[in-house]
């Protein structure tokens, strides 16, 4: 779980804590996707910390990695942090994110060696938090076989966006080898 960044947008409830660690309901978000993890069997998880690591704690028991560049560097880069814990079948997610647990039921069942999760309606969501729904959007395009053909560029054209990516990905063993050599 990517879980190093400051979260700007969400101060100052982040002026202490990283958005991992922000409470909804009673319970931060790390604690309830960790509590999801664990509902799916999924007990072994790492988390890698950077910004207030110091702040991250739950009662569920992790792996801690920490990116301690985490002031320069980006989510690709924290990912390494933790890269001796991305040798076997392994799911990677935001720190700060929701979703129903159909979405992780989906992903991991999939048996393709590389599987992210997208967003097909993502523009009546961002619509609701941004006036223009591209100024915080990035491209998602994707061919006839499913295959995503272009991620990650901000302020794309509306073309250039088919879905968002929502902060989940599945790897296979071999799905891993092929991320990381690709990375």
């Amino acid at each position: 779980m990517l879980a190093a960044g400051k979260g700007t947008r969400l101060r100052p409830l982040t002026d202490d804590r990283p958005k991992t660690m922000i409470k909804l309901n009673n319970q931060t978000l790390l604690d309830r996707q960790l509590e999801r993890f664990h509902r799916f069997g999924i007990k072994d998880v790492a988390v890698v910390t950077g910004y207030c690591s110091d702040a991250v704690s739950s009662q569920f028991v992790f792996k801690a990695f920490e990116n301690k560049d985490y002031n320069s560097t980006n989510m690709a880069y924290s990912l390494f942090c933790a890269k001796e814990f991305l040798e076997d079948d392994v799911i990677i997610s935001y720190g700060d994110i929701l979703y129903e647990d159909q979405v992780l039921d989906k992903l991991s069942k999939s048996e393709q060696d590389i599987s992210v999760t997208v967003d097909l309606d993502w523009e009546k969501y961002y619509s609701q938090r941004f006036q223009n729904p591209y100024d915080d959007a990035e491209s998602l395009i994707y061919d006839n076989n499913l295959k995503i053909t272009d991620i990650g560029k901000s302020n794309p054209l509306p073309k250039e966006v088919m879905a968002q990516y929502i902060g989940l990905i599945k790897l296979s063993k071999a799905g891993a080898r092929t991320f990381f050599v690709d990375i």
